[in-house]
């Protein structure tokens, strides 16, 4: 009798820690599963669906104030240190040399919205330069909603997500920009954006 109760008690422990793990995993990943409302988030697509202040210049970032939508930030500077994408280390990404003017948007996007939605905001992010971080802030309908200082460490992918609640709104414009306007450096990558509601 006592080794059968001992059994059940273990079964039901199992049975538990399995429910425990599979909720956690729900909760986590549940607002991933719903489709991403950012077409070309990860630059497969190349230089649209999206808008910006920035200057595009596929081939050569030099200048500060500029984007380039590549496979390894190498290929569009000579100083930037040389690695892959965050997607899958062989496609692409937006390499940008910060600009100097104040508030200047290197993305911007209009995306419709359910109203008094919570949705959530993320992506992927990394310094090409070693000096002088990013300081990206983070914008829809024109109020901040956070901010984000990117680490040191060249090549070092670094992730960031936000929760904003829509309100009444049916329709977000989301835009980012590096508040960071001291050259050399303030300069990075960005791939991987995520927009999209969280279930409820």
């Amino acid at each position: 009798m006592l080794i059968e109760k001992h059994k059940n008690t273990d079964s039901k422990r199992k049975k538990i820690i399995i429910f425990l793990f599979f909720l956690c995993f729900f909760i986590l990943f549940l607002p991933y599963i719903v489709q991403n409302q950012i077409e070309n988030g990860n630059f497969e697509l190349g230089n649209i669906d999206f808008s910006t202040e920035y200057i595009y210049s596929p081939d050569d970032i030099w200048n500060e104030g500029t984007y380039a939508i590549t496979t390894d930030p190498g290929n569009v500077h000579r100083l930037a240190v040389s690695f892959r994408d965050h997607t899958n280390s062989k496609g692409y990404m937006m390499v940008v040399n910060g600009s100097i003017k104040k508030q200047t948007y290197f993305w911007k996007k209009f995306v419709p919205v359910k109203p008094d939605t919570i949705y959530i905001l993320s992506g992927w992010v990394a310094h090409w330069s070693i000096e002088n971080p990013a300081h990206l802030c983070f914008y829809i309908n024109n109020n901040p909603i956070s901010e984000f200082i990117v680490p040191y460490g060249a090549g070092e992918w670094h992730n960031f997500s936000f929760i904003w609640n829509s309100g009444g709104n049916r329709e977000a414009l989301i835009e980012i920009c590096d508040s960071n306007i001291l050259a050399p450096g303030n300069d990075f990558v960005l791939d991987d954006l995520y927009f999209s509601r969280v279930f409820q």
